[in-house]
């Protein structure tokens, strides 16, 4: 999500490292726009629950895990075009 990118770049601002230019998908902004719920909020530990996906959240393995099923299961379920959509550039 942009909460974990903003969170790699500030990181590798205290520690010196240049961080290259790089795309990735916001799989969360793609949950967020699925959401059936008037407040389309949607985030990985309810995705993974309604899932049967293991996850601890805020454990990074763990939530790396959960995203890497939820990106599988989204392409799987919508196709690349799909998640083309909620690609940036960073």
């Amino acid at each position: 999500s942009k909460t974990d990118i903003g969170a790699i770049k500030s990181n590798c601002k205290v520690c010196d490292i240049e961080l290259t230019k790089f795309e990735y998908i916001d799989v969360q902004e793609a949950l967020v726009s699925l959401s059936t719920d008037e407040k389309h909020k949607s985030n990985l530990k309810d995705y993974a629950k309604q899932h049967h996906i293991k996850h601890n959240p805020h454990i990074p393995e763990s939530d790396c895990f959960a995203t890497m099923c939820l990106y599988r299961n989204l392409l799987k379920e919508f196709g690349e075009d799909f998640l083309e959509k909620f690609k940036h550039m960073c």
